[in-house]
């Protein structure tokens, strides 16, 4: 997490964009950042870069979008961003099962072993616009793996599961502020503990010094009564 004084933002933030291919991760930051959707788009070669400024309750916050291709023969390029990374967001697609299984067993594993941080976890079930074309039986098993999945990744940093449509752009916003509400919190609550360190460490300091000066006083007391 960054915090900076300078004068154009309050808080700066890379985001991390992973998961399977074809799970409209590229259409999802396209969609955020430009409120745009192409549904030819290609896949991503390695590693793609978007920024987007927005205001959150009074501060401005600059986010560093990072679209990672999903593709395995990118794996070696794609993890070395991973570090410093203050949220992630991993895309799965809700009319295929295997890709959601993927989170749990290789995924958030990769979070995990290349993250620096701790950083934010978002799962993002997207092409919820076609969930129209899917039996209940279907829909069912994916919410159910979702919650699992969700279950079994426990204090994983994972703070939402969420369905969104790049194509209709339904949730998408909500997704991407929500993360960013998190990682502003964190960052309070590492400033809150920093503080309340300072401030413990101060009162440990004077309470030190307090006793040494009543440590001081009565050794002079001493002294000067022993030349008497």
């Amino acid at each position: 997490m960054t915090s900076t004084l300078r004068n154009d933002y309050d808080h700066l933030f890379k985001v991390l964009c992973i998961g399977d291919t074809a799970t409209g991760k590229s259409a999802l930051v396209a969609r955020y950042t430009e409120d745009v959707f192409d549904k030819h788009h290609n896949s991503t070669i390695g590693v793609d870069f978007k920024i987007k400024t927005i205001e959150r309750d009074g501060k401005v916050v600059k986010l560093q979008i990072w679209d990672t291709a999903g593709q395995e023969r990118f794996r070696a390029i794609t993890t070395s961003y991973y570090r410093g990374a203050d949220g992630v967001l991993i895309v799965y697609d809700v009319t295929n099962p295997e890709s959601l299984e993927n989170i749990a067993t290789g995924w958030i594993n990769e979070v995990r072993n290349y993250a620096s941080r701790e950083p934010k976890i978002l799962l993002l079930g997207n092409k919820s616009d076609l969930k129209g074309k899917m039996s209940d039986a279907e829909k069912e098993r994916v919410h159910l793996l979702a919650a699992e999945i969700r279950e079994r990744l426990g204090n994983d940093g994972v703070v939402e599961v969420l369905e969104t449509s790049a194509k209709t752009g339904a949730n998408v916003e909500r997704a991407f502020n929500g993360i960013v509400d998190h990682m502003v919190e964190a960052v309070r609550c590492k400033l809150a503990k920093a503080k309340a360190a300072q401030e413990h460490g101060e009162r440990l300091r004077g309470k030190a010094l307090s006793i040494f000066s009543s440590e001081a006083r009565r050794c002079e007391s001493s002294w000067c009564c022993g030349l008497m």
